[in-house]
């Protein structure tokens, strides 16, 4: 591999752990870490998702009400604002990636 190469993804990655992006998502992140009510909501929610996968690798069903219970639970975080925020953040740091590679994309196709 190119050590150039190499180079200017080091650079590319300190760049994005630096970006605004970057630092209001590791902002968010804690604050929402740091509130007992968000964590609950966060823990119950993952473990009602590993519920619902681990039933499907075993080759049970997942029944309605849990689809349900699982939907709902997804949209009472959504009105908390400190994970509200969290994924708002995170969906922009998304963003910003997303648009890098295009770039990276682009350049590659013009050769």
């Amino acid at each position: 591999m190119s050590q150039e190469v190499m180079t200017k993804a080091a650079e590319l990655g300190r760049a994005i752990s630096e970006s605004p992006e970057s630092q209001l998502v590791r902002e968010r992140q804690q604050k929402m870490f740091d509130n007992t009510e968000a964590l609950e909501m966060l823990k119950t929610f993952q473990m009602m998702q590993n519920q619902c996968r681990l039933k499907q690798e075993k080759g049970e069903e997942v029944t309605a009400d849990e689809v349900k219970a699982l939907e709902q639970m997804e949209l009472k975080m959504q009105e908390h604002r400190l994970i509200r925020e969290f994924f708002e953040a995170q969906n922009a740091l998304q963003e910003m990636l997303k648009k890098a590679m295009q770039i990276v994309v682009r350049y590659d196709k013009e050769t």
